[in-house]
């Protein structure tokens, strides 16, 4: 049958476009073909800026298998521009930019996806199904166990 479009595991990821920080438009379904992380994140969330080194070490790790969709919440473009650019990362390199740097200003994408915390994960297999809902602080090894779950599922 029609797959429910929702946010939980094994519904169909609700389809959303959003602005890159230089202003281009995306949407999740451009994405087809590719597991997707969606990440919700802001720059006064420890936990978020905790995975933000470990996400960057994922988008090195597993290339064109995965797009990487950050969606900051609520904040100007400056400050999550600023933000990225001064990363220091885990090879002791600095700065990131990932598939989408996203903003959400107003909160449209947290709301139509019912996150629940800050950080929230949301691995989509390539079908653009949800494979794994992560509410909180996910460590690098559950985000891989994520990502290889979904690209299996496929």
């Amino acid at each position: 049958g029609e797959l429910q479009v929702g946010t939980q595991k094994g519904q169909l990821a609700p389809d959303f476009e959003i602005s890159d920080f230089d202003g281009s438009r995306h949407t999740l379904s451009d994405f087809r073909g590719q597991v997707v992380y969606v990440n919700f994140w802001a720059t006064w969330c420890g936990p978020c800026l905790i995975e933000m080194p470990d996400i960057a070490a994922l988008q090195e790790e597993f290339g064109d298998d995965l797009a990487i969709i950050t969606v900051n919440r609520r904040e100007t473009l400056d400050a999550a521009q600023a933000y990225f650019e001064n990363l220091p990362l885990l090879d002791g390199g600095t700065g990131v930019s990932f598939t989408v740097d996203g903003m959400d200003p107003d909160d449209t994408l947290f709301d139509l996806y019912s996150a629940l915390a800050m950080p929230s994960s949301f691995f989509v297999d390539p079908d653009g199904v949800i494979s794994i809902v992560g509410h909180g602080l996910i460590s690098l090894d559950q985000m891989r166990t994520a990502i290889n779950g979904a690209l299996d599922g496929a």
